[in-house]
């Protein structure tokens, strides 16, 4: 008698068991699609870190060349002498007189 209380005992726990375990098992089962969305959103937040990254070293960049710009345009005003003063031509056109009819 002992034992087959014992074995209900050892059957009805061992059940309930598997029922919490089946109970947890379909609650945490997630639907495809929030699976899915779940990585999308991973591919998305990291290429916007990288689009993150390539606009602030495309902000720098424009910043080195605008300095840069700036430092060539002082350099020319600053100092004309650098600039080549190239000397007139000479007209290489006879003058309209020279010409005989």
């Amino acid at each position: 008698m002992m034992e087959t209380v014992k074995s209900i005992l050892l059957l009805a726990v061992g059940l309930a068991v598997v029922g919490i375990l089946g109970y947890w098992a379909v609650i945490t089962i997630e639907p495809a699609s929030v699976g899915m969305e779940k990585q999308k959103v991973s591919e998305l937040t990291q290429e916007n870190q990288d689009l993150q990254k390539q606009v602030a070293e495309l902000t720098s960049e424009i910043q080195n060349l605008k300095m840069h710009s700036r430092r060539k345009r002082q350099r020319a005003n600053l100092s004309p002498s650098r600039q080549k003063q190239h000397p007139p031509r000479p007209n290489q056109h006879r003058p309209l007189s020279s010409i005989k009819a």
